[in-house]
């Protein structure tokens, strides 16, 4: 019998940490920045939820201009894994929103090859990942966040289950 209460706790565990995070510092930009994640893989209700572990390189040195939006986008790559052997490694574009006291919205999307291991199929190996990160400066050089991601064929196939997953996310700057 599936218990959803257990991904909403964690979720609500999760969100009361890095909501009282503490005071917002001033991060400096590096040319290249390091993100580690672990979280909840594929958040349905109807199969049972696996961990998830990750690490996405971010390239702040290159940005694209995408006009008319004067966005800069930049280049991401990343490699994630599933409780139940799967993976997906990952490369596509970022773009940060800066907000009031250090807080950061960066949305991104990415394409992606999944092996799905020992878990459900998503339909193909051409996956989509899509993501919404917030997060906040802690200390003088990480930065705390929570990220929904979701992955999938986007209808590519007949088969496209799609799954989401909530991670936490730490970043520290790389080395240039």
């Amino acid at each position: 019998m599936r218990r959803p209460w257990r991904q909403l706790a964690l979720a609500g565990v999760l969100a009361t940490g890095f909501l009282t995070a503490g005071p917002a510092r001033a991060v400096p930009e590096a040319p290249l920045r390091v993100q580690l994640s672990a979280g909840v893989f594929d958040l349905g209700v109807d199969h049972p939820s696996r961990g998830q572990v990750g690490v996405e390189l971010i390239s702040m040195r290159r940005k694209i201009p995408l006009l008319p939006w004067r966005w800069r986008l930049h280049p991401i790559a990343g490699l994630s894994y599933h409780g139940d052997g799967g993976s997906w490694l990952y490369a596509g574009l970022r773009h940060e929103v800066r907000l009031a006291h250090g807080w950061r919205l960066a949305p991104s999307l990415a394409a992606a090859y999944y092996q799905r291991g020992h878990g459900r199929t998503l339909g193909l190996g051409l996956e989509f990942r899509s993501a919404l990160e917030l997060s906040v400066p802690v200390g003088s050089i990480w930065r705390v966040g929570l990220s929904l991601q979701h992955l999938s064929n986007a209808r590519l196939s007949r088969e496209n289950p799609g799954q989401e997953s909530l991670v936490l996310t730490f970043t520290v700057p790389g080395r240039p």
